[in-house]
């Protein structure tokens, strides 16, 4: 495996743990997303008030970090939709628009079912927006198509080409997927 995408680990507040002790010590590329939660998945729930939220902090975070982060993860799941509503999704959308990145979406195991108009209103239905669905798991989904779509970033950086050449110097080699 040449790249694995991170399906949210670390967020605005914990996103410099992730550089400093997880990507030097890879074999494997990793395309990081960063969760829209300060904490990432270092707390559970994720997101349990409107403060696990703070936009300025993430984007500030996408910005030093641009050409390694892939987009922001939002996961609309309980307690966060009953906590927020859908504001929640619509500052991951925000965050990822304002930024120039994707944004990815696990949506499941809520408590209040919206109706599927609001969600599509939200969530465009575009190359930039990535779904996880919760019938199989995140990383799987989320990897063919991240990885397809990031290798011109890929060859701009000079990893790896866009088949199946292993990165030197790599990154990771451990999956460090952040489940949804």
């Amino acid at each position: 495996m040449t790249t694995i995408v991170d399906a949210g680990s670390a967020g605005s507040a914990t996103f410099s743990g992730f550089t400093r002790h997880i990507l030097p010590h890879c074999h494997t590329e990793i395309i990081p997303f960063l969760h829209i939660c300060q904490t990432g998945l270092a707390t559970m729930p994720d997101i349990v008030a409107e403060s696990s939220i703070n936009l300025d902090d993430t984007l500030d975070v996408l910005n030093r970090h641009q050409g390694l982060i892939g987009g922001i993860k939002a996961r609309m799941v309980s307690p966060a939709l009953e906590i927020m509503g859908m504001e929640m999704p619509r500052l991951a959308k925000r965050a990822a628009r304002e930024s120039g990145t994707r944004l990815m979406v696990h949506i499941g195991d809520t408590e209040k079912r919206y109706d599927a108009k609001v969600i599509h209103s939200l969530l465009p239905s575009s190359t930039r927006a990535i779904s996880s669905p919760t019938s199989s798991p995140p990383i799987r989904e989320v990897s063919s198509t991240a990885t397809a779509s990031s290798c011109p970033r890929r060859a701009r950086r000079g990893t790896a080409e866009c088949g199946s050449t292993p990165r030197t110097g790599g990154r990771t080699s451990a999956s460090t997927s952040g489940a949804a």
